[in-house]
């Protein structure tokens, strides 16, 4: 079961309804295993193995549960990190308007009337400088949140070779 969906995703920091579902839950999805290969698979089952929606503090814990305080923290770090770091890919991913004619950094909104300018809603999007900030701080803050869960790990080698050459 994943960590996290779309949904959550879109919830929690007010993304626009207007994009695509399965853009966003790709993002998710590429959250998903970057946490599963930080944490450990077993980890991550084990942490949403439960309910996934989100945890505050007052309502984690009740007589019907045997959640800890500290499972609860994990979950809500673990989960937190993998919000940030799926932000982080939607922003990557999602931000960006590119027509035939290269990126485009303001245009008129589809919705805008069009016959006065002063009724115009011009939608202006961030530079590429601007949206590496934001990731970056993004991804920073995913980072902070799962390092004190990371585990050390021998690299995957899923080719089954000591060395990839090229032919």
């Amino acid at each position: 079961m994943p960590a996290l969906s779309a949904n959550d995703l879109t919830t929690r920091f007010d993304v626009a309804t207007q994009i695509d579902v399965t853009r966003v839950q790709a993002c998710v999805d590429t959250a998903n295993r970057w946490a599963r290969r930080k944490i450990g698979i077993e980890a991550f089952n084990q942490i949403f193995a439960g309910d996934t929606s989100t945890v505050t503090d007052s309502e984690y814990l009740d007589e019907n549960t045997t959640t800890t305080d500290e499972d609860a923290l994990r979950l809500g770090e673990v989960t937190d990190a993998v919000m940030f770091f799926a932000m982080a890919e939607v922003v990557a991913n999602c931000n960006l308007r590119i027509r035939p004619s290269g990126q485009v950094k303001e245009e008129q909104d589809a919705g805008s009337p069009a016959m006065t300018a002063s009724t115009q809603i011009i939608n202006k999007y961030l530079s590429p400088a601007e949206v590496k900030e934001w990731i970056t701080e993004l991804r920073g803050n995913a980072d902070a949140l799962i390092s004190p869960y990371v585990i050390e790990q021998e690299p995957v080698n899923p080719w089954g070779v000591s060395k990839l050459v090229r032919a």
